[in-house]
């Protein structure tokens, strides 16, 4: 989206407006005819002060000015580099000029701006000041002022301090001078927040009082520019802040008639009316108030009964509490929106600085960085689209670097917004049954969706319900479901069936055959604390318990689970570190237990020892570590088996081999082109052809390759 620029400079010398000159040191830029190679549509704004403003001053400000913006649209390369370049350039010219004359030095501040398409480029040195308005209120920039930033003209390196945005229609930058900022980001917050450069540059003038500045006030629009054409060369591009001296004012322009273009009568009249229509809609809404009060408190009768003391001095406590409330409420809010504004311009430095890395480790450092923080910033506002382009250009740099595979998403079905899905599970082989199981925490059940395996169109409108909170099955009363697993028949275990872990203790199985439920306990479980998932290995099933840290192993007696009292769990030479475990998985061939933890780690044990650790990926291939990983799932058997790890924050799905190697690395986009993954709760995984089935709060897909 290509945004226009609409500026306005305001110069003010001791309160009053000069006019009849261009502000010293401001400058509003577009690309000159012969402009380097990538500079072409670039739109530079310069704001540059220095000490002891005099006439000489001036002079020297407007030379360096000049010079700043021939040298940027002479320089190839990125904005940010050319910006770099040109402000150094005058740096040295500025620091021979002090070295050559005598008396005070003069120090200075500079802030350039560039405009491309709906992105904006900031570059700063010294105590240089500006304002980016948005819908939601002012970044400051820089954020954070130094204590002592370091000015033009004083040293031969500069503290640039850098920043990259992306706008929206209605968006207004205002480039200020230093010694505004004492003001409160608060008071300039009328002159940039829902206006127009005519009301902004009246608010400023207001703001600044009996004081002098010059400011250059810019309203990025996508409306088309207003065009004039004329005599002796191509229309050119006007804006606002060059629209009144473009527009003739007497005589008014003719027709060939003789008759004005303009007719004054009816713009007068049409003024009129719009000012009688505004007074009279004030009148109205005036004259309501006034009958709202009266209906709330009408006259009183001299007749009627004594007045309810009890009801007024009910609404006299009550008022002001309500006050104070909403009061708080919008503290709050504003609370969240600094700390909102805060994480943008943090993402947008964590993005330049993974541009600036000279190694691909520090860039890869900073990506990720950035992905922790987007996903900080979505539990504020979640689908920012700012945010969600700030995160798909991280995580488009981290594809360039890491080679993943990306797999589009086609959404199968949708729950109510109630809903919150936290497990999934396929009827193995899927391709050849079609069965698709769902724990919907939020309506306390599982369901069942049965589907075509090889169009996945589902056979049913409506998902078949098939246990519930509540719901009685033989002699138990269903608690809360946490995990769901297949589990097939063996020995002991006559038929195949969906198991499903009751935290109360049972392990409830449905059975496909016969559409029968049944329940089975399984023994002390009182010891049990918070389990997370389960697994089955050798006809066994074992329960993850993080705060028990223990792993439960249980074998099949009877119509019960049982454990040895001897051995009642997993036994660790190693430290597991299980409090910090989110799942795991076993290896059917040879039992081995992977562990997957929520701070990124992932282990495999093999008869309690540690067989390789997060610290042995990095040698085989996973340049990217885990950030925040959810859920493990083993697919496939023998040499064909491998691992895959789903780490929402950083928006990916991970295919490891059993010893360690990265295989592939999987991003899902959904028919929006937004990354799925980063919202998905739980997923499966159906082989030849590649199926990755995967749950959102409230939605379920299935991801193909492209």
């Amino acid at each position: 989206m290509e945004l226009q620029a609409i500026t306005g400079q305001l110069y003010i010398v001791g309160g009053q407006v000069v006019g009849d000159t261009a502000a010293p040191g401001v400058a509003a830029q577009p690309a000159p005819r012969k402009a380097a190679r990538g500079r072409e549509h670039d739109f530079l704004f310069v704001h540059l002060s220095l000490d002891q403003a005099n006439a000489e001053g001036n002079t020297l400000t407007q030379e360096l000015l000049q010079t700043v913006i021939t040298h940027y649209y002479q320089t190839t390369g990125g904005a940010m580099s050319a910006l770099r370049r040109a402000i150094a350039h005058i740096n040295d010219l500025l620091l021979r000029w002090n070295v050559s004359h005598s008396g005070q030095s003069r120090d200075g501040a500079i802030t350039c701006v560039v405009l491309r398409e709906d992105e904006l480029y900031v570059v700063q040195v010294g105590p240089a000041l500006a304002y980016l308005g948005r819908n939601f209120g002012v970044e400051r920039l820089p954020a954070e002022t130094a204590e002592r930033p370091t000015p033009l003209g004083r040293s031969a390196s500069l503290d640039f301090r850098m920043g990259h945005y992306r706008l929206q229609p209605g968006d207004m930058l205002l480039l200020a001078d230093p010694s505004m900022v004492a003001l409160p980001t608060a008071a300039i917050q009328p002159a940039l927040v829902d206006t127009e450069v005519e009301i902004g540059l009246n608010e400023l003038q207001d703001l600044v009082g009996k004081g002098s500045a010059r400011l250059l006030l810019v309203e990025f629009s996508d409306e088309p520019p207003l065009e004039f054409p004329e005599a002796d060369r191509a229309p050119r591009r006007l804006s606002a802040s060059k629209l009144l001296e473009a527009l003739p004012t007497n005589p008014l322009p003719q027709r060939e008639s003789g008759e004005p273009l303009v007719n004054r009568e009816q713009v007068e009249q049409s003024a009129r009316q719009a000012t009688a229509q505004a007074a009279m809609g004030l009148a109205r809404f005036t004259g309501g108030l006034s009958r709202m009060l009266k209906t709330l408190r009408p006259p009183r009768d001299p007749q009627e009964p004594p007045v309810n003391v009890a009801l007024y001095a009910t609404l006299a406590i009550l008022i002001p509490i309500l006050v104070a409330a909403i009061v708080t409420s919008v503290f709050l809010q504003r609370g969240r929106v600094a700390e909102f504004s805060q994480l943008r311009q943090e993402i947008d430095q964590t993005l330049i600085q993974a541009q600036a890395a000279e190694d691909e480790t520090g860039q890869r450092t900073y990506y990720n960085q950035v992905l922790i923080l987007a996903a900080r910033a979505d539990t504020i506002r979640p689908a920012d689209p700012t945010i969600a382009s700030q995160r798909n250009s991280a995580t488009n740099a981290l594809d360039r670097l890491d080679n993943v595979t990306r797999l589009t998403a086609a959404l199968l079905y949708t729950y109510p917004e109630t809903s919150n899905l936290t497990a999934l599970a396929l009827r193995p082989p899927y391709n050849l049954n079609g069965d698709i199981f769902v724990l919907d925490s939020g309506a306390s059940q599982v369901v069942r969706h049965t589907s075509d395996p090889i169009t996945l169109a589902f056979t049913a409108e409506q998902p078949e319900r098939i246990l519930f909170s509540g719901q009685v099955v033989q002699s138990h009363t269903v608690g809360q479901v946490v995990s769901l697993m297949w589990r097939p028949r063996g020995t002991s275990v006559t038929r195949d069936g969906l198991a499903m872990l009751d935290s109360r203790g049972q392990l409830i199985t449905y059975y496909t055959n016969f559409g029968e439920t049944r329940a089975t306990p399984f023994g002390l479980a009182s010891n049990w604390r918070t389990p997370l998932s389960m697994k089955g290995f050798n006809e066994r099933v074992y329960v993850l318990d993080s705060d028990a840290q223990q792993v439960w192993r249980y074998y099949p007696e009877g119509d019960a689970l049982q454990i040895q009292e001897d051995a009642p769990a997993i036994e660790f030479v190693d430290p597991p570190n299980l409090s910090l475990a989110v799942d795991f998985a076993i290896n059917q061939e040879d039992g081995s237990v992977l562990m997957l933890y929520s701070d990124g780690h992932l282990r495999r044990f093999a008869n309690g020892r540690a067989i390789w650790t997060e610290a042995d990926l990095a040698t085989g291939g996973l340049t990217s570590p885990l950030l925040s990983p959810t859920h493990i799932k083993l697919v496939g058997q023998g040499l064909n088996s491998s691992l895959f790890v789903l780490d929402p924050t950083s928006g990916r799905i991970i295919q490891l081999s059993l010893g360690g190697t990265l295989l592939t690395q999987y991003r899902v986009r959904d028919a929006q082109g937004l990354e799925l993954l980063t919202r998905a709760t739980d997923f499966a995984v159906s082989e030849d052809p590649l199926r990755v089935f995967i749950t959102t709060p409230t939605e379920l897909y299935v991801a193909t390759l492209n």
